[in-house]
């Protein structure tokens, strides 16, 4: 969908999530250049990431995490986090403006996202086993104490899949945090990307969960 002059994109509300905006205001030419679509979009991570931060923060804190036992690697992302949000910010103080900072901006959006519907699925799961098996938050977090195989079986594969869920993006995050680092150190984008001034044609494009925009 392509974006003409001032428009509302519209938010999908079948997934609640504090990190959706009721609307989002794009004021934008048929073409815009790279300076301007690289502040824009830092313009909109910055507080999908600071979100993100208290979010994480917030369900570290719950009983619901200690049931899955992933509380350690939920800080691991959070720390990750906290350190983009400073590479975000220098970037934009320093005006680094190359395209591999662009694509950094598109690759840590995506991943924002995926944090936040992690988080979701940690809450809604942890909460439900520890609906099912109360006393398993006040015990050890990587035991099933008091309670029957066959029933302790739907808490370790919860564990496990939201576990390889949340390892899985902090390897991605690490990635991001590092190439966020380089242009910081380097000031270019990763070698072989050097900075570019081609105009390029703006577009409104949705992800598969219709949450997000995108300037390319």
């Amino acid at each position: 969908m392509v974006c003409h002059g001032t428009q509302i994109c519209p938010v999908r509300s079948d997934q609640p999530t504090s990190l959706q905006f009721s609307e989002v205001s794009c004021t934008l030419s048929t073409s815009v250049d790279l300076p301007h679509q690289v502040h824009l979009m830092a313009a909109v991570l910055d507080p999908l990431v600071g979100s993100c931060i208290t979010k994480l923060q917030e369900i570290i804190a719950e009983k619901a995490v200690l049931i899955l036992g992933v509380k350690d690697e939920l800080k691991k992302l959070q720390g990750a986090m906290k350190q983009i949000r400073c590479f975000l910010d220098d970037a934009e103080q320093r005006r680094i403006e190359e395209s591999a900072v662009n694509n950094w901006h598109s690759d840590l959006r995506d991943a924002i996202y995926d944090a936040d519907d992690i988080v979701n699925s940690a809450r809604f799961e942890g909460s439900k086993l520890l609906k099912d098996h109360p006393s398993s938050s006040s015990r050890n977090s990587t035991a099933c104490c008091g309670i029957s195989f066959l029933s302790c079986f739907p808490v370790i594969q919860k564990r496990h899949e939201i576990a390889v869920k949340i390892r899985d993006l902090n390897d991605r995050v690490e990635k991001l945090s590092k190439h966020g680092n380089n242009f910081l150190h380097l000031g270019a984008g990763p070698t072989g990307q050097g900075s570019t001034s081609k105009q390029r044609t703006a577009t409104l494009t949705p992800l598969a969960s219709g949450r997000t925009i995108e300037v390319l």
